[in-house]
């Protein structure tokens, strides 16, 4: 089939010569909590302003994320907009890992507030997206949004 027939077909934007498969992340958007959960017990998730917030609930770990299915032949495309200018000292860590945690086998996509993109190709099948960081205090917040993970095609 030629390319255009394989457009219409799967319905790909195609971007710079490559295509992108479907979304693969649940509320991306920010406007609700399902799809994501919390990186450390230490969490409690919530909306503010169509963005997703984990805030910390005393000092020590916390964070959010979501399990991805992908394929380790395959590369992703990741682009996500975090805030993390009310961490612990204004960073924290935008991360692909194979822990539920975001502490095993990771990739740190992001360490300031502001939009990324990368194109990643994954160590495993079963990986995890998110955002964590190391509390002073239970006024630390992370927060996510507009999150999006596509196969991409060169």
């Amino acid at each position: 089939a030629s390319r255009s027939s394989l457009e219409n077909t799967y319905n790909w934007t195609i971007t710079d010569g490559g295509g992108l498969g479907p979304e693969l992340i649940t509320n991306g958007d920010g406007s609700s909590t399902i799809g994501w959960g919390v990186a450390y017990s230490n969490t409690t998730l919530s909306v503010n302003n169509n963005n997703l917030r984990a805030t910390a609930n005393a000092s020590g770990a916390y964070g959010l994320s979501q399990l991805l299915s992908l394929d380790t032949s395959k590369q992703y495309l990741i682009k996500t907009t975090i805030n993390v200018d009310s961490a612990s000292g204004g960073t924290a860590n935008l991360r692909i890992a194979t822990s539920l945690n975001l502490a095993s086998d990771v990739t740190t996509l992001s360490t300031t507030t502001g939009t990324s993109t990368t194109i990643f190709t994954p160590s495993a099948s079963t990986m995890y997206i998110g955002v964590v960081d190391t509390a002073d205090n239970s006024s630390n917040f992370v927060e996510i949004d507009n999150v999006s993970v596509k196969e991409y095609f060169e």
